[in-house]
């Protein structure tokens, strides 16, 4: 029994939050079928597209390198490996995002944890002659976000928004039951999402960011309360944000209904 519970975690929007009692259930057989061939894969943990007209398939492994496949799913090559990763715990690298101008910019970026178990947004550029290859050489840091003490907990997707800014889930931190109390300490950019304008480099802060004003909370907060955001999206009809937000114990939760503006 699926149990709808409204809650108001957010202080700018309302939404339903649904909690689902952890149980085991065969998915009926509706005819899905494999694309990319297993071979040659460890540990994949994202899949994305690049948005440029070419239809190529990244996928994202969590030791740190991006495989390229071309429009048919076919392989291609290794078109990037991550460096100063951490793949303790639920560490490594988690996901990848394409600049909404990729096609004329060549910027991807890349969300991961480091060693010390912070989480670190980096940006790449395409190899000049190769659009099947990044530029190792082109790192730069985006930001760095300290996360000590545990190896779980990590967030793990960037996106852009339908805005053309880039969003980051964050996790809480680790361990269970927010023994820090991140998610809810508008200091702390843990347990949050945030949204960043990286046109450019250094990032700014979106003049229309839910918080700017608040003294209280780090202006690069979108939205407040959140436990592992996994994984999240946008809804391509309305531009809602839906937030896989991991549970803890026999619950988990889904966030819906996040409107992409305060008060939209």
């Amino acid at each position: 029994m699926i149990q709808r519970t409204l809650n108001t975690i957010l202080s700018f929007c309302t939404f339903i939050l649904f909690i689902f009692p952890a149980y085991s259930q065969t998915p009926p057989d509706i005819g899905y079928q494999a694309l990319i061939s297993g071979s040659g894969l460890t540990a994949p943990i994202d899949i994305v597209n690049a948005g440029d007209g070419s239809n190529r398939l990244f996928v994202v492994q969590r030791g740190g390198t991006i495989r390229v496949y071309d429009q048919n799913h076919n392989y291609i090559q290794d078109f990037l490996t991550v460096s100063d990763i951490g793949t303790a715990g639920e560490g490594g690298l988690l996901s990848v995002a394409f600049h909404p101008s990729y096609a004329t910019n060549g910027f991807l970026f890349v969300y991961y944890t480091r060693p010390d178990f912070s989480l670190e947004v980096a940006r790449y550029s395409v190899s000049s002659g190769n659009n099947n290859s990044a530029d190792p050489a082109s790192k730069q840091i985006v930001i760095n976000i300290p996360h000590p003490n545990f190896n779980n907990h990590n967030g793990g997707k960037i996106l852009f928004g339908p805005d053309g800014y880039l969003y980051l889930g964050t996790g809480d931190g680790g361990s269970g039951g927010d023994p820090s109390n991140n998610a809810q300490n508008g200091n702390s950019l843990l347990g949050k999402m945030l949204r960043l304008n990286v046109n450019t480099l250094p990032y700014t802060i979106p003049s229309d960011n839910p918080y700017i004003a608040d003294p209280n909370i780090a202006d690069e907060i979108w939205a407040v309360g959140l436990r592992n955001p996994f994984r999240w999206s946008f809804d391509r009809a309305n531009g809602d944000m839906w937030i896989a937000d991991v549970g803890q114990g026999l619950r988990k939760k889904l966030i819906t209904g996040l409107p992409l503006l305060p008060g939209a």
